[in-house]
């Protein structure tokens, strides 16, 4: 090899070791730079953790110091206290002494307080509340929760729970057999489609009354005694199967017809022995008052009505000529009346109840005085009637519910003998199915639903 190519090969050899020196002082340099920052973080870091230190050393000792002048006051406190246990002793000791009470009073009121006190600290937490919602029934839970204003709060978020879980039980009252008016009461379980009689009968005996249900209760208004209507209405409590006089209507009639719109009861319509009525009467269940409502455009007596969307829709029923296909519907916001389309048919002794957004009217008795099984539902978007199934037996002076969604017929006459006929319909299959009988066959009753 010749010496200049030995001089380029180690000038090239040189040139590339001095690359290798620049980027290694770079990677130090940089490493150094990162170093240095990292310095200053853990400078600061441990200021801070300084300054924390100070601080937190600030803190223990205020609470020291708070810590001493509350031992201070908690010793004041029970020297106070044992003072005025002392006092109330002696007080208590006097009092008993000079006869004005007795120390069994004064440690029954000091129980009594102690277990409101219980009282509320366990409705205050939820779980309990609910629980002891559930151990009362619904009726209980309401009564707890009407005992002061503090229960009312405790109990406001149990009760909805409750009631959910509670299984609808429908209530039939009154009636008649063919022969006299009735006084009692049958309960469906919806459930276990089982039938109970209520121990308890209805204070009065009657036909052609009307029933709905308003806070846990169900009001019993109006109807026929076989001597003369009356204007009495009767407050069924189902947890604890009393029956309670409430306020009496303003008029008395029979073949009336109630329903529960935004917790007010409406009465409408009727017979009071000389003409039938267009009268309406709301109850207040809170404030326990009747009050005249805006009549209907014309009085009938034994139609059917309904709750809807928060309204009330009235339909059919007999104006003392003939048997009516009239609708009309009541708006409690504006306490206006309203014209509806008429029913498909014209029919008294019918009965109404809503499933699924619709209003249905069932059975009741033509022009001619027969009996029908025919069926028709009103739907509010439309603004139209539509035929409907019809229930597997005709019938007349029914009573209607509904639970879940799904109508239930109860009782009526079908033209020969009084009936104990339950039939159910499901408007999504469109089937009726027949239920267990009631217990007593009848007539012109009343029926609502509820929860115990």
């Amino acid at each position: 090899m010749c010496i200049p190519a030995v001089a380029r090969f180690a000038m090239a050899s040189l040139e590339s070791r001095l690359d290798v020196l620049e980027k290694s002082l770079v990677e130090q340099q940089v490493l150094s730079e990162r170093l240095a920052e990292g310095r200053r973080q853990v400078k600061e870091s441990i200021d801070r953790l300084q300054d924390t230190a100070k601080w937190l050393s600030s803190q223990v000792t205020d609470l020291t110091y708070k810590h001493h002048e509350l031992c201070r006051a908690f010793y004041v406190l029970s020297m106070d206290g044992t003072s005025l246990l002392d006092d109330h002793e002696a007080l208590c000791g006097h009092l008993s002494a000079a006869g004005l009470i007795t120390l069994d009073a004064l440690q029954a009121q000091r129980r009594a307080r102690r277990h409101a006190q219980l009282w509320r600290s366990a409705l205050q937490r939820p779980e309990l509340a609910v629980a002891i919602a559930q151990a009362t029934g619904v009726q209980g839970a309401r009564r707890i929760s009407e005992a002061s204003k503090g229960h009312k709060l405790d109990m406001r978020a149990a009760l909805p729970r409750v009631m959910a879980l509670a299984p609808p039980e429908i209530f039939v009252f009154g009636g008649s057999d063919g022969y006299e008016p009735l006084a009692v009461a049958d309960r469906l379980d919806t459930r276990r489609d089982r039938w109970e009689q209520e121990p308890l009968p209805m204070p009065i005996a009657r036909y052609g009354c009307a029933a709905a249900a308003a806070l846990g209760s169900f009001y019993v208004t109006g109807g026929h005694n076989s001597t003369q209507q009356v204007v009495t209405v009767e407050r069924f409590e189902p947890d604890s199967g009393r029956w309670i006089p409430a306020p009496a209507m303003n008029c008395p009639r029979d073949g009336c017809a109630a329903a529960t719109v935004r917790g007010m009861i409406y009465v409408v319509g009727g017979f009071n022995g000389t003409s039938r009525l267009p009268t309406v009467e709301r109850f207040d269940p809170v404030a326990q008052v009747w009050q005249a409502m805006p009549p209907m455009s014309f009085g009938r007596s034994s139609c059917a009505v309904a709750a809807l969307d928060g309204s009330l829709y009235v339909a059919g029923g007999y104006d003392g000529r003939q048997r009516l296909s009239a609708v009309e519907r009541f708006v409690p916001t504006t306490h206006v009346w309203e014209e509806m389309p008429m029913l498909l048919m014209a029919r008294g002794g019918c009965a109404a109840a809503v499933a699924r957004s619709r209003l249905y009217v069932v059975g009741g008795h033509d022009g001619l005085l027969q009996p029908v099984a025919a069926s028709e539902a009103l739907d509010p978007r439309k603004c139209t009637w539509e035929e409907a199934p019809s229930m597997p037996t005709a019938r007349f002076g029914l009573a209607m519910v509904s639970v879940d969604n799904r109508l239930y017929a109860l009782g009526g006459h079908d033209g020969r003998q009084r009936l104990a006929a339950v039939e159910r319909f499901d408007p999504i299959t469109n089937v009726w199915e027949k239920l267990s009988p009631m217990p007593t066959a009848r007539y012109e009753c009343a029926a609502a639903v509820g929860r115990r």
